[in-house]
């Protein structure tokens, strides 16, 4: 039995700051299913998402379909895949946010804030 992903899927601009308000930091990631780096990095997402989860309650990651709800990535400048961006108290923080694109990559930026 496949266990439940801690990453939101969001859609939409007001979606991405409810969820940004109801915690102190998000990490949201725009992606496109067919877009390759994206799927490498899908689980090491999830697995860092766990990570947070456990030891920063109050970091918690999101991802956007950006292919599916071009109008939300294009709020954001999303012009490749993926794009992070970080959200702290609410409202973006860092335009990219650049790290290894690895559980362990994503945990330690998610523990810089």
């Amino acid at each position: 039995v496949a266990k439940a992903s801690k990453v939101v899927e969001l859609t939409t601009e007001e979606s991405i700051l409810d969820a940004a308000k109801q915690t102190r930091y998000l990490m949201v990631e725009f992606y496109a299913p067919w877009c390759g780096h994206c799927q490498a990095l899908e689980p090491e997402y999830d697995m860092a998402a766990d990570i947070l989860a456990e030891e920063h309650p109050t970091i918690k990651l999101a991802k956007v379909d950006a292919e599916a709800n071009k109008k939300t990535g294009s709020a954001y400048g999303v012009r490749s895949f993926p794009t992070i961006k970080w959200f702290e108290d609410g409202a973006l923080s860092t335009s990219e946010v650049n790290m290894e694109r690895t559980a362990a990559g994503i945990v330690r930026r998610g523990g810089k804030h």
